[in-house]
């Protein structure tokens, strides 16, 4: 998309999308049919507040060997709305919603809407039957045509 910057070492994988000027940082693995918004910050860099120095140019080496084991995962079906930030380490369960503006910290159950600044959880999107069902279609492990079919039933 354009103005998205995509960093080396990023997964993202089948039938998802990016929208237009976002930041997706090394190490962030996007899940199949996930809906990112426009300007969304996935992942990004940890200075470290435990350090005595804070600037990347006198401590570069030590923060690029932090960042390089950090990764964000976003799970399949997420939806994260227009200008939200996902921090490094954090992981998106399988179906969350992340709303317009969110900062998701920690990471998230699956099936529930996160919201705010903090992002806190607001609701479980389905019953725990509904979760189950989901769970065992495994839908998203297939292509699009053979989802649509399967859900439609």
């Amino acid at each position: 998309m354009p103005g998205t910057r995509i960093f080396h070492r990023v997964t993202i994988k089948a039938y998802s999308y990016i929208g237009y000027g976002c930041l997706v940082s090394p190490g962030t693995v996007v899940g199949r049919y996930a809906s990112v918004g426009n300007k969304v910050i996935l992942g990004g860099g940890d200075h470290g507040k435990g350090s005595t120095v804070l600037s990347s140019k006198l401590s570069g080496s030590r923060f690029e060997r932090r960042n390089a084991k950090q990764s964000t995962i976003i799970g399949e079906d997420c939806w994260l709305g227009n200008g939200c930030i996902v921090r490094s380490d954090v992981s998106l369960g399988r179906g969350s919603i992340i709303g317009m503006g969110a900062v998701v910290l920690c990471s998230t159950e699956p099936y529930s809407v996160y919201v705010g600044v903090p992002a806190k959880k607001k609701e479980t999107r389905l019953t725990q039957e509904e979760i189950q069902q989901v769970e065992n279609s495994k839908w998203w492990e297939l292509a699009p045509a053979t989802a649509t079919k399967m859900l439609n039933k």
